[in-house]
Parts: structure tokens; sequence; C-alpha cells
């Protein structure tokens, strides 16, 4: 078969690349899957690479300027804030070495590629903590390698692609006699098949081939493997927690010890004025409560790696029974998700309860019961159960503050400021200054007719709340919160978090966030599964 050459790429044929090397990928995401051996959040790397991929393709497809600086940082910065999991994270910086190249060239020939390959290496090592052979950075490297051989000003870039390839393909399957896990599984690295999988989209390209090739598949698929994602024998850590941090001068190597300090599979990447974590963890809140020190907190996600969360539950439980620590955290919330949501960032107990469901004192003191700590920080988190809350304190064998948290909003960031680390009175004031410094919106549907200080409001209208002022009245869901919205956004302003309750549609939630980011282009939005009863959205701005 003949094959046409080619000696340079343009930044036009690099989009190509990667849209291709995406549209592969998605032919192996199942296989790649069927690779993992935990069924967790984060076990997915076929899933993981695809989304990583899909987020540079979707940034690169919208450009309107096609020269090589342009695409190098589109694909570098898209990478990075799209990266999902371990293999997300090291293939962003597998890019970003990439892009660090090939950014103030015109075109691309075999030379500049093995440079690129080669400070690609680089990076991607330099990102993990504790490198390990027989992943996808084990691949990379053999690539790059191969690339220092066979690239030069004489050689083809399609003769040079091919090469490359077949070294992947071979690094691929030696994988299984690097990793004992591997070995003992019967299979290849994860990771490895999935990269291979992008190359050799980027060599149909350079090819000139249109179509999708389907190929068979590398690797012995005797049964589960494990991979890169995870290759510890068991889940030592059950939050994966990953963010991105946008602040200026970050310190990104005293960031990335303390980050490695509080968990396992850490990755900290990126520049000092955006950089991307990822952490196993069993105290995501400590994570977050220090990357707070270096900048403003986005796209944080936070997922149980345990699938039994109600063993998780007892596990947690009976740990907290049998150690005493100094300092607990107890929040009122209703809701599957919120509930989730505030024992992800640390709370120690949660009290069913809000608005028209009021905990009582004696709700509140048995929940406070189960927490194994010698002081609790109550987060009541709704006007009506402070004194219930204040109540239960005066009563309590325990040392008990309550911080006065009058919505969800305020509590979520109350708890994100909680420092193990610091007394009592230093975490009583940093929560203070936190929920001071949140926006509350709430929308909920009116029970009776009424007046209020902007118009009549009749039964079953959708009203706007906040902080406790009504700010919109109308009959519309998603009309009436982007009025009360508009009531509480500032040029100060830069996230805002919505959190979906009953009552709301998956449609109407998307319309919303669409219409919010197209109002105001400098809010990051984001959105979370509330599950709150009476209200189908509550609001956070800060």
């Amino acid at each position: 078969m003949h094959f046409q050459t080619k000696k340079f790429l343009t930044a036009e044929d690099l989009v190509w690349m990667f849209k291709r090397g995406l549209e592969n990928l998605k032919e192996s995401e199942e296989y790649v899957n069927e690779l993992n051996v935990f069924p967790v959040p984060d076990g997915d790397t076929g899933t993981n690479l695809v989304l990583t991929m899909q987020a540079v393709v979707d940034d690169i497809d919208s450009l309107d300027n096609l020269d090589m600086r342009t695409v190098a940082a589109a694909i570098s910065q898209a990478s990075l804030m799209g990266a999902r999991g371990n293999s997300g994270v090291i293939l962003s910086q597998i890019f970003r070495g990439i892009c660090e190249v090939i950014q103030d060239k015109e075109a691309i020939d075999s030379q500049i590629l093995g440079q690129a390959l080669d400070r690609a290496r680089d990076i991607s090592y330099k990102a993990v903590m504790k490198p390990v052979e027989g992943t996808m950075l084990t691949v990379i490297k053999d690539v790059a390698g191969a690339a220092s051989i066979y690239s030069n000003d004489s050689v083809d870039l399609v003769e040079l692609l091919v090469q490359l390839v077949d070294e992947a393909e071979r690094s691929v399957q030696e994988t299984i006699n690097l990793l004992p896990v591997l070995k003992e599984a019967g299979v290849v690295d994860a990771g490895g098949v999935g990269l291979l999988a992008i190359l050799r989209g980027f060599l149909d390209v350079v090819r000139g081939e249109k179509e999708l090739v389907r190929r068979e598949k590398v690797g012995v698929l005797s049964r589960v493997s494990p991979t890169a994602e995870d290759v510890e024998e068991s889940l030592e850590y059950r939050y994966c927690t990953e963010f991105v941090i946008k602040g200026e001068k970050i310190d990104l190597d005293h960031l990335k010890e303390e980050v490695n300090r509080l968990g396992d599979c850490a990755l900290v990447v990126g520049s000092p004025n955006t950089a991307k974590v990822h952490v196993h963890t069993n105290e995501p809140h400590v994570v977050l409560s220090y990357a707070l020190k270096e900048g403003s907190l986005h796209n944080i996600t936070i997922n149980n790696m345990d699938d039994q969360a109600s063993e998780r539950a007892k596990k947690l439980a009976s740990k907290e029974v049998k150690e005493v620590k100094e300092l607990g955290v107890l929040a009122v919330c209703s809701g599957e998700g919120l509930r989730e949501i505030f024992l992800s960032l640390g709370a120690d107990g949660i009290v069913n309860g809000g608005q028209t469901m009021n905990p009582s004192t004696k709700d509140i003191l048995d929940t406070v019961e189960k927490v194994s700590a010698r002081s609790i920080f109550i987060l009541p988190n709704n006007k009506n159960i402070i004194l219930t809350a204040e109540q239960a304190g005066k009563v309590s064998d325990k040392k008990m503050v309550v911080i006065p948290t009058k919505s969800i909003a305020q509590g979520i960031s109350a708890v994100l400021s909680f420092n193990q680390e610091m007394d009592v009175e230093e975490n009583r004031k940093s929560m203070l200054e936190a929920m001071e410094r949140v926006k509350s919106g709430e929308i909920t549907f009116a029970i009776r007719d009424s007046e209020s200080k902007i118009g009549k409001i009749t039964r079953h209208d959708v009203i706007g709340i906040c902080n406790g002022e009504i700010r919109a009245i109308g009959r519309d869901l998603v009309e009436t919160s982007l009025d009360l919205i508009g009531s509480m956004v500032g040029e100060e302003d830069e996230i805002l978090t919505i959190y979906k309750g009953e009552g709301s549609s998956d449609e109407d939630t998307e319309l919303l966030a669409d219409r919010i980011k197209k109002l105001y282009p400098h809010l990051e939005v984001e959105l979370h599964e509330g599950g709150q009863p009476l209200y189908p959205y509550l609001f956070s701005l800060e």
C-alpha cells in the first residue's frame, strides 16, 4: 500500500489529528474501561481520556484563527482544565510538553516533533509524585526514545509516525511484564492502550486517511486488570478529589508537597496562574482548605470511590468511635446530594432538616453524640434552626459552637474554611468570615397569596430570595431565576454554583446555565445535584 509523504504539519493538521485521535479513542473507550480493577468513578480510564480529549477538540474546533501559537495554547489550556482522573491529567501534561515546543513554530517537521515528544516525556514524569513503570508514562517514554532515534531533517513525518506507533504498540505489550498486578491479571495497561489509540489517530491524518480505521484491540483480556488509574491493591483513600486553582504566583512545588502529604495518586500541574490538582484522599476538605490559600477554586469534583456508600458510612462511624479527635463539624440539610456534598467536604455528621422540617433539640443532640470529637461546630443552614442549635449546645456535655449559617450556600462556604490544624477560636473566626463572603439565592413556590416590597405574590408564583429578601416574582422558573441572579451579581463575583433540587428539570437547568453564561461571561458556573425539597434551585455566589 502506498501512503502519501508529508514533510510538515500545520496548525490545521493538528486540529484534524486531535479530532481523529478522539474518534479512535472513542472506538476503544469501552475496551479500555474494561481494563480497570475497581468499579469506581475514578476507575474508568477510557472515559477519563475521552472526556479530556473531548475538551480539547471542543476548544480547538471553535477557533477562528488557526495559527500554531493559538492552537497550541488552546490544546494546552483545554486539556488541563478538562483533565479527568490520573490518566487525563497525565495526558494533559503530555500535550503541554508538546505544545511548549511547537508554539513558536510556523510548522512542525520530524525533528521538531522529536523535540516535542522529548519535552512531553519530561513534563509528564515530573507531574507524578511517584512515577510507576508499566503505565502510560512508560509508553510516552518509549515513544520519545524512538523519536530521538528516528527523527531528523530528512525523515518523512509519515515514516516517523509509523515507527512511533509501532514502538507504542510494543511498549503497551511490554507493560504486562513491568507491573506485577498486570501480569497477574494477564492484560496490558489501560492508559497505554488509550495513548496508543490517540497516536494511531494522529498517524491516520498524517497519512491522509479520512475514514476511521477499525483495528484489532491490543492485549489479552483474561480478566479485569488494574491500570495507571489505580495500582493500589485496595481503596486506602476514599475520595477522588479534583479541582482547578486560579491565582497569582501559585507555588506549584510546595502545593505538590502538601497535596501528596494528604493522600495518594497526587498530581499538581499547570502554571503559576492556573493549576490542576488531582488526589485520592480521605480528607478532601483539608486539601481544599489548603488550596484556598493559593487562589480561587474552580471545577471542584469530589467522587466517593467506595461503591457501597452505606458500608462506607458504617465504617467511617465505627472508626470515629474508636478515635476521638479535637474538632468536628455537624451540618443540617435535606436532600441526598447536599448530604453527600457536606460529608465529602469534611462534615462528621448530618442532621436531616431544613425549611418546614426544622429538627428538634433532641435530633441535634442525638447526632452530636455520634460525632467522636471534643468540640463540634454546628451549621444550622437555616435561620429557623439557629436557636434550636444554640439550645442543644446549652444542654450537651460536649463543647458546641454554633456558626449561624442561614443558608446552604453559607454552610458550604463555612465548612470549606474549616481546618483541623487550627484551634476552636481560629476556626470560628474563619468560618464566620467565609459565610459572610457568599451571597445566597433560593428559588421556591409561593404557598399562598401575599404582598411584598416588590409587588403582589399569588399562590404558586415562583419567587426568588436573596439573603432572606424577596428579589424576584414570576410564573416561569428559568426567567424568575435569571431575575434573581441579576439582582445578586456584582463585578467582583467570580463563581456561581447551582444546586439542583426537586421541582427542576434537566432541560430547565441546562437552559438556565446556558443563559447565565451568555449574560455573565465573567462567571464560572458550576452545577451540583442537591436533591433538596421545596427549592428547585439554590444559588451560591462568591
